[in-house]
Parts: structure tokens; C-alpha cells; sequence
């Protein structure tokens, strides 16, 4: 038997073993919870705050963010924070009105900062993120 069969039968026997993955409906899809949550310690506030997973609106308006130099440098890291920082009890996004978004953004940089890698991560964009600083 060649390299390539061998592998071939190995790869169809492990694909075999494989337990069967159900077939998702519309209503399915439409009813999954997918959005992941997690609770963030942040020691200068001294509590937990809750970082909820963008949706797919969500992460189109915040990729928009960087195709706006201007609107990316007078946002910087806080956008992303506030697309995913969420009210507890209601799971809505917090901080939406100007002048409640002003005040927010007067905190602490370091807050700021490890919330900003946290959602990045949440978000699945932890290693974009690292790539592109890479880049810079």
C-alpha cells in the first residue's frame, strides 16, 4: 500500500469513528444560543462585568470602525468594549447615549485594555488582532 492510500484509509477510518453530527432545521439554527458570555474581573472598578460575543451586525459594525481611519483614531479601543460590555440583567449593550459613551470613555486605560483583549478574544479575533499588530 502507497504513503497516499495508507493515508487515505486512515483519514476515512477516523471520519468513520466519528460520532454522527445531527442536521440542523432553520428554526434550529435560528433557536441555538450561540453567543458566548464571560465574566470579567476588573480590579480598578473592583467587580465583575459581563463581555457578551458580537453577533454578525454587531461584528460588521465594528469592522467598519476600521475602514474609517478617523473614526478608528477617535475610538480606539473602546468600540469593541462597547459592542460586547452588556447590562447583567438585561444582557443589553451598556454606555449607548454620547454623553454616557464620553463619561465611559474617561476611565481607566489599563480597564479598558484588558477588557479590550478579553473581547478580542471572545470574539474570535484574538489572533487577528495579534497578527495585524504584528504588521503595524
Amino acid at each position: 500500500m502507497t504513503d497516499v492510500t495508507k493515508e487515505a484509509g486512515t483519514v476515512t477510518a477516523e471520519v468513520a469513528a466519528m460520532p454522527a453530527r445531527k442536521k440542523l432545521s432553520k428554526a434550529a439554527i435560528l433557536a441555538a444560543k450561540d453567543l458566548k458570555e464571560k465574566w470579567v474581573f476588573i480590579e480598578e472598578w473592583d467587580g465583575e462585568v459581563l463581555l457578551i460575543e458580537l453577533n454578525a451586525d454587531e461584528m460588521l459594525e465594528y469592522v467598519r470602525l476600521f475602514s474609517d481611519p478617523i473614526l478608528q483614531m477617535k475610538e480606539g479601543m473602546t468600540w469593541l468594549v462597547r459592542l460586547c460590555l452588556r447590562d447583567p440583567d438585561t444582557r443589553e449593550r451598556m454606555f449607548r447615549e454620547p454623553e454616557e459613551v464620553e463619561a465611559f470613555k474617561k476611565k481607566s486605560a489599563k480597564a479598558f485594555r484588558k477588557l479590550q483583549d478579553e473581547a478580542l478574544e471572545l470574539c474570535g479575533l484574538g489572533e487577528i488582532a495579534v497578527a495585524a499588530a504584528k504588521n503595524d
